[in-house]
């Protein structure tokens, strides 16, 4: 059957290190184990993650089970504030409420944070599992226990290859010590050879020189002449690139010459329309102004001679004094301190009125 049969059941809770944590119960079933019940538990600071750092510090959960065994056991760090427990067998083992503890411990200095306790429950099985002897589970320190015996036998290998190192290196000494003298010897020999040579070499470089000083007085001229070349070719270049400069700066001149010509014709013509529009305008407004002082002319006559006066109407009939009302289906308004108020008779029902989007006062009077 596959390992992977059973998919573990994970549960999530959160302990915070700056407070209690009594009402916190993890559940479990007795005798389960063996990678099938895990806890997620988010590290906490007053209520902020608290951030652990996986090579710097061990998280550990350690408590005592209702029968007074002891659980020591290392949990896994999932991220930077998330720890994860397995709920073992020997954790389950006896049903109850078992009190726990998780404690970071520095892997570098004798420092140790522990939370506030929270509480694991096992509840009892159905099922008769007594063949589950409850023990003391330190996880953590057998752990840590085959990790030193691990270091010792490797210490051990060690010893041994060191001590096979050292016997080679003894022998290595001695045949080091046998190859000096046999260098010794080949040194004198290479004295005497060296000797004769530096002869040879004091002759040989008495030829050189000879030879470097008649090379010298030809390489001298024709290093004379290569410069002169040089001169000359860069003379020569600066004067083809003067004359594309000037050319250059010939064609640039000709074209701005030309855009200002183009441009002052442009601005003349516009000056001319201009000036054509400015005079039209001119002869319009004079024309209206003619026709304005024409008709206040013959206005002012028609009043000055009573063109306009009527013959006088009827008078009215005089009103009553005292106050007057309105009578029943008729309305009146009356302007005061910038108000509108509309009277009507108590037995009428005031009339609609709205104002519309142009700003009118609108009646609905049937």
């Amino acid at each position: 059957m596959p390992t992977d049969a059973i998919t573990p059941l994970i549960q999530q809770y959160t302990v915070d290190f700056a407070s209690n944590n009594n009402f916190l119960f993890v559940k479990g079933i007795q005798g389960d184990g063996y990678g099938t019940r895990y806890v997620d538990i988010s590290l906490m600071n007053n209520g902020q993650p608290y951030i652990v750092n996986s090579e710097a510090v061990t998280v550990v959960i350690r408590g005592t089970k209702p029968d007074n065994s002891v659980i020591f056991n290392e949990c896994e760090i999932l991220d930077n504030n998330t720890i994860r427990v397995e709920i073992t067998q020997q954790m389950s083992a006896v049903t109850g409420k078992s009190n726990y503890e998780i404690s970071i411990m520095s892997n570098l200095e004798n420092r140790t944070l522990t939370s506030f306790p929270f509480y694991i429950i096992i509840s009892k099985s159905s099922f008769d599992i007594g063949y589950v002897v409850s023990s003391d589970e330190f996880a953590l320190l057998v752990d840590k226990i085959n990790q030193v015996h691990k270091i010792q036998s490797d210490l051990s290998d060690l010893k041994s290859t060191m001590e096979e190192a050292t016997q080679d290196c003894n022998t290595a000494t001695d045949n080091c010590i046998d190859a000096t003298d046999k260098a010794k010897e080949a040194t004198n020999k290479c004295t005497e050879a060296t000797d004769n040579c530096v002869d040879i070499t004091n002759i040989a470089n008495e030829t050189i020189d000879a030879m470097n000083t008649l090379h010298n007085t030809v390489s001298d001229a024709e290093d004379i002449r290569i410069v002169n070349e040089n001169q000359r070719i860069a003379s020569e270049n600066i004067r083809k690139q003067n004359e594309v400069d000037r050319q250059n700066a010939e064609e640039q001149r000709q074209n701005a010459f030309n855009d200002a010509m183009v441009d002052i014709t442009l601005a003349t013509n516009n000056a001319n329309d201009a000036a054509t529009s400015a005079n039209a305008e001119a002869t319009n407004a004079n024309r209206a102004a003619e026709r304005a002082n024409n008709v206040s002319t013959d206005l002012e006559n028609k009043v000055a001679s009573g063109y306009f006066n009527g013959k006088d109407g009827k008078d009215g009939i005089d009103g009553k004094d005292g106050v007057v009302t309105t009578l029943k289906g008729q309305i009146a308004f009356e302007i005061e301190n910038g108000d509108l108020f509309v009277y009507y008779s108590d037995g009428d029902n005031p009339p609609d009125a709205y104002i519309d989007e142009n700003g009118c006062l609108i009646l609905a009077i049937e």
